[in-house]
């Protein structure tokens, strides 16, 4: 017998349906090279954005629309002084795709536990063929069964 995993379900928030995690978007905005490359220029401390597009090969304008891409995403948090919007990481945000991660590398370790389990059970390379099952590449006429 095979043990199955299911994935957890979501916490319910007061009948307004599952939780969703912002993790998803999170990682689609890390898909961006300059975004990545924004998010390590702010590991070194909070910037504006002047400061950051000089660090970078991209204009002002694109540096601009990647960080409202990251603030979105709850990467990065921003405050106004005077006339600068100075952005710094948001740990919060960090949080969150560290979640995730760690939610999702424990059901890929439960799920190769599980291979690892059958395979010494006679499972033939974990593939859930039973050992009296003849494998694929026998002619048929080896086979004690022809219906397939």
């Amino acid at each position: 017998m095979q043990a199955s995993i299911e994935p957890a379900k979501a916490p319910r928030r007061h009948g307004r349906g599952p939780a969703r995690s912002r993790a998803p978007r999170a990682l689609d905005a890390l898909g961006d090279r300059h975004r990545r490359s924004i998010l390590e220029i702010l590991g070194h401390g909070p910037l504006s954005v002047g400061d950051i597009a000089e660090r970078l090969p991209i204009s002002r304008p694109a540096v601009s629309r990647h960080l409202r891409l990251l603030k979105e995403a709850r990467l990065v948090t921003v405050r106004v002084e005077a006339t600068r919007h100075i952005f710094e990481l948001n740990a919060a945000g960090a949080r969150e795709v560290q979640a995730y991660l760690s939610r999702l590398w424990g059901l890929v370790g439960a799920r190769f536990t599980l291979y690892a389990n059958n395979r010494g059970r006679g499972d033939k390379a974990g593939t859930g063929a039973s050992p009296k099952t003849p494998p694929r590449d026998t002619p048929r006429s080896e086979r004690k069964d022809h219906s397939r």
